[in-house]
């Protein structure tokens, strides 16, 4: 036998659902402009970031889901172009992330690299660490 309670509960119950049935169908209403944007800036954000470089595969598969975005917001599919701009903005984002990382790890070798020139010069200059003489006033012979 149901409570007072729960019997009370029930309208509550009934407007949560018929408000969140009306927050959904309101945004499959609306075209997800915005949010093919949002895709948009992402890509160009990779580029920038030279994805085309080094995170090719990323970067296309993002241009190819904002591509199908817009198409889908055309045929005012917005659903499915909301969607598929979510997935650009992603794939552009991972593309971008993939790029900088490629990039902070090319400019780190080239770092390393400096780093051993300078260090084999030093070495064949009879710089510290390397065991010869070094000129000077402590070196000289009076």
């Amino acid at each position: 036998m149901p409570s007072h309670f729960d019997e009370a509960k029930r309208p509550l119950n009934v407007l949560l659902v018929l408000s969140l049935l009306a927050a959904v169908s309101g945004c499959a209403g609306n075209p997800p402009v915005s949010t093919v944007s949002g895709a948009d800036m992402a890509i160009n954000q990779a580029m920038s970031a030279k994805a085309s470089e080094y995170a090719p595969i990323d970067l296309q598969r993002a241009l190819d889901k904002a591509a199908r975005a817009k198409q889908a917001l055309s045929d005012k599919n917005y659903d499915r172009a909301r969607r598929l701009a979510e997935q650009a903005q992603v794939d552009a984002q991972a593309a971008e992330a993939r790029a900088k990382s490629a990039e902070a790890k090319r400019t780190a070798e080239e770092a390393q690299k400096t780093i051993e020139t300078l260090r084999h010069q030093a070495q064949s200059r009879g710089g510290p660490g390397t065991g010869a003489p070094r000129g000077g006033i402590e070196n000289a012979n009076p």
